[in-house]
């Protein structure tokens, strides 16, 4: 069982969000499976909230919507995964996965 702790910060977008993060006490996953599971939910927010054509995403929906949130949270495992047993092109993925939270 996972035991998450929250931490707010603001990020600025296009508006400024309020956002928490969770802090992830649960046992280590390995990272391709936790990076895979984020895949799976940003592709789902990708359908949901960025438009058609790609060039607008709807933040205050992102923000307020649930899959952000399991996005937070799954997010907060890689915390505990180990990366070091990753080859390259894995991290890469990874990486590429986890970037939304730095918008």
């Amino acid at each position: 069982m996972c035991i998450f702790s929250l931490h707010s910060f603001s990020l600025s977008l296009s508006l400024s969000l309020s956002l928490s993060l969770s802090v992830s006490s649960c046992d280590p996953k390995p990272a391709t499976e936790v990076a895979e599971q984020l895949r799976k939910l940003i592709l789902a927010l990708y359908d949901e909230f960025l438009s058609e054509d790609g060039k607008e995403v709807d933040y205050e929906g992102l923000a307020n919507s649930d899959g952000w949130k399991r996005y937070l949270q799954k997010a907060a495992e890689l915390q505990r995964a180990d990366l070091s047993v990753l080859n390259r092109e894995e991290k890469v993925i990874v990486i590429v996965i986890f970037q939304p939270l730095t918008l």
